[in-house]
């Protein structure tokens, strides 16, 4: 069996996202990689198509089968290898690494997200790709690894949305963190750990967010800025406007005001 390895060089990055590699392979008797060992500066995905690979990490062993992908950083500790596996994988730029802060990650892939990863390395083996089109694809490839890794923590974190819910439907109270963690039975550092590997925010700051969309609606209906306070779950009107302010730019009185003028 033959692999396919495509390679992308240009005079110069431009800063800009990029996919350095691709290709499909097969491991064998020989193949071991030492992600410690590897001189190499970026990220690397690589998915199983059929067989079977390993990974190792310091605290644990995982089975490689078709439809799951491991997601690291190069150089990293781990180690990854297989007798009987037949993969893609893809090269990435190391400052795609911002929007994936975990140095390792197994991914278990959904269908829709597996045709996906396909058919757009397929597309950069049979094309012809300028940084322009890779930078592209790459910000294609990053939102659909985002979704899949979403999807995932979802599926292994019902609890979390469970909390996500009770934050959305309960807004308007004044609740504390220390009062959140109580509600779901679990450590205040716990809740904030497992909500923001699921949701990338802490838990009290997606609730301050809500508050504060809906805070914009009122004040766009007209609404006095102490009754929009107390009505998404402030425990005073100044502390309010402090964090209206900081997150829309402008104080509740003159956002208010300018939505005045639209409603003439």
């Amino acid at each position: 069996m033959q692999e396919i390895n495509q390679r992308f060089h240009y005079i110069s990055d431009e800063g800009l996202p990029l996919i350095y590699g691709v290709g499909i392979g097969f491991g064998g008797q020989d193949y071991f990689w030492d992600a410690r060992q590897r001189k190499e500066n970026m990220l690397v995905l690589q998915m199983t198509l059929t067989g079977s690979g390993q990974l190792k990490t310091p605290g644990a062993m995982f089975t490689l089968t078709p439809g799951k992908a491991f997601l690291g950083e190069i150089p990293g500790n781990y180690q990854y290898f297989g007798d009987k596996w037949h993969f893609l994988y893809l090269e990435f730029s190391p400052n795609v690494r911002q929007w994936f802060p975990q140095s390792i990650q197994v991914l278990t892939l959904e269908k829709k997200y597996q045709l996906e990863i396909k058919n757009l390395v397929s597309k950069l083996i049979e094309s012809e790709v300028d940084i322009y089109l890779n930078a592209k694809l790459t910000f294609q490839l990053v939102l659909t690894l985002k979704a899949a890794i979403k999807n995932q923590n979802l599926d292994q974190s019902p609890k979390m949305l469970k909390v996500k819910d009770y934050l959305n439907k309960n807004y308007s109270n004044d609740f504390s963190l220390d009062d959140l963690a109580q509600e779901f039975g679990m450590s205040k550092f716990r809740l904030i750990r497992e909500f923001n590997s699921v949701y990338q925010i802490p838990p009290m700051h997606y609730l301050q967010k809500i508050r504060i969309n809906h805070a914009q609606e009122l004040l766009w209906l007209g609404k006095e800025v102490q009754f929009v306070a107390e009505a998404t779950g402030f425990s005073n009107a100044n502390y309010f406007s402090k964090v209206f302010r900081k997150e829309v730019g402008m104080s509740p009185s003159d956002y208010r005001a300018g939505k005045e003028f639209y409603r003439r």
